[in-house]
């Protein structure tokens, strides 16, 4: 049987209706490469400059069109794709939630949790005088198991461990 390697059929196929980006061209990529607004570049994906992205935000709660704002930063829409550009805003109100949450629990004071129906004391404190016995008991049941185990194994014949 052989080893490695993928089974047939492994892997999962892509559903008919999945919208798949396609891959940048060559000539894509130098145009894309030269927007001030572009910090990186991919085959697959786009790196935004954080100007971009605050002026992206404005315009877009202000209502205009994502296509558009993209057009008036020097950016191509037909390039981008309208699901390149939609994601954009997902990709940023992720963001300004998790900034949100982060401000929010740094001024938050950090609480002990209370502990519900806590007895005032319990029946499991132990002395260290109880302590000292349950060591020593643990310590000498445990060479009762080993010498159980040297005599098993005699009787079977086996190298004991």
């Amino acid at each position: 049987m052989p080893r490695g390697g993928a089974r047939k059929g492994a892997g999962r196929k892509p559903k008919l209706d999945s919208k798949v980006r396609p891959e940048f061209t060559a000539e894509q990529l130098k145009e894309l490469v030269m927007s001030e607004y572009i910090v990186s570049v991919t085959r697959k994906s786009v790196t935004y400059t954080e100007a971009f992205k605050v002026l992206y935000w404005t315009r877009y709660k202000d209502g205009v069109d994502v296509s558009d704002i993209f057009r008036d930063a020097g950016i191509s829409p037909e390039i981008m794709g309208r699901e390149r550009m939609r994601d954009l805003y997902w990709l940023i109100k992720n963001q300004k939630q998790q900034e949100s949450q982060i401000q929010i629990k740094a001024k938050e004071k950090p609480q002990i949790p209370e502990v519900a129906n806590k007895p005032k004391y319990s029946k499991f404190s132990l002395s260290e005088d109880d302590i000292s016995k349950m060591f020593h008991k643990v310590a000498y049941l445990t060479q009762e198991v080993e010498f159980i185990k040297k005599i098993i194994s005699m009787e079977t014949g086996e190298k004991s461990k």
